[in-house]
């Protein structure tokens, strides 16, 4: 996996138009995640550099950087110096008003930074809450797309998965939001200041 850094301009294409204004007030510097991505325009723009989303088993499989059964990817505790989620709190201790730069806090043992705190993350899949009571054990590929408007069994029809917390978390959201199991289901034509993604290969 790689940490989506380079020039913000990039995601300008034909699929993905922005007021760049919007975007660098919390996403200052090509150092920083991109933010204010729908999950099409993330979609739109893995395939327009020849890569993918996640899906919603490899980002948490991802996080966790082998160490199985923990909360965060480092371990069960978390503190400031683990990941910026304080941010935008009248009692926040980081540097950072919003996003924090790539690479301003340890990697977990794969490598990779900012699996919990900084942006939430896009990942492929359809959101169906119990998906994972009848998934298949090994490498699960997420509920069938095509599933997409049917009800109940999709409870949430037009909704994708975001994972990882945010620069925001403890302001809404606590602590949980922050643990690499938690699940969160956001409809797939929503922007926030506090979602982005990260592309596979």
């Amino acid at each position: 996996m790689v940490n989506l850094s380079g020039s913000l301009k990039k995601l300008t294409t034909k699929n993905c138009k922005y007021r760049w204004a919007d975007v660098s007030i919390y996403s200052e510097t090509d150092s920083h995640p991109i933010v204010k991505v729908s999950w099409d325009e993330a979609m739109a723009y893995a395939k327009w550099i020849g890569k993918r989303l996640p899906t919603e088993a490899e980002w948490e499989y991802a996080a966790r950087g082998s160490l199985a059964g923990k909360r965060y990817p480092w371990g069960d505790e978390i503190t400031q110096d683990d990941a910026n989620f304080w941010s935008w709190h009248r009692d926040r201790k980081d540097q950072w008003k919003y996003c924090a730069p790539v690479g301003s806090f340890d990697p977990n043992g794969y490598g990779l930074y900012d699996m919990a705190g900084n942006v939430t993350e896009w990942c492929s899949d359809l959101f169906d809450p119990e998906y994972y009571t009848s998934s298949p054990v090994k490498n699960p590929l997420g509920p069938d797309p095509t599933r997409e408007k049917e009800t109940p069994s999709i409870i949430f029809p037009a909704y994708r998965v975001l994972r990882g917390g945010s620069w925001r978390t403890m302001v809404f959201h606590g602590q949980r939001h922050l643990c690499v199991s938690y699940r969160n289901a956001t409809p797939k034509r929503e922007k926030y200041e506090i979602s982005g993604f990260r592309c596979v290969v």
